[in-house]
């Protein structure tokens, strides 16, 4: 099994990664559901290595979703 804190690490840099990639695109609500339909699938892999990833893997989805309230596709933080 994977190191949890390197896993935990990488969840991290994939939320940076959601972020800066729905601020730049410009079609992010189609990039939106290509990140939701990648975090589908790989959220079960991270929940088995570590409970704690679905806590992880609920603030990428949530960030997808302020991304769609949003609207305009500019960062808003």
């Amino acid at each position: 099994m994977a190191d949890p804190e390197f896993l935990k690490g990488q969840l991290t840099a994939l939320q940076n990664v959601v972020s800066m990639l729905i601020s730049a695109h410009p079609n992010a609500q189609q990039l939106r559901q290509v990140m939701q339909a990648i975090a589908q699938q790989v959220e079960p892999t991270l929940n088995e290595a570590h409970p704690s990833f679905k806590k992880g893997w609920q603030n990428v989805i949530a960030t997808l979703c302020q991304g769609e309230e949003a609207g305009d596709g500019t960062d808003q933080h």
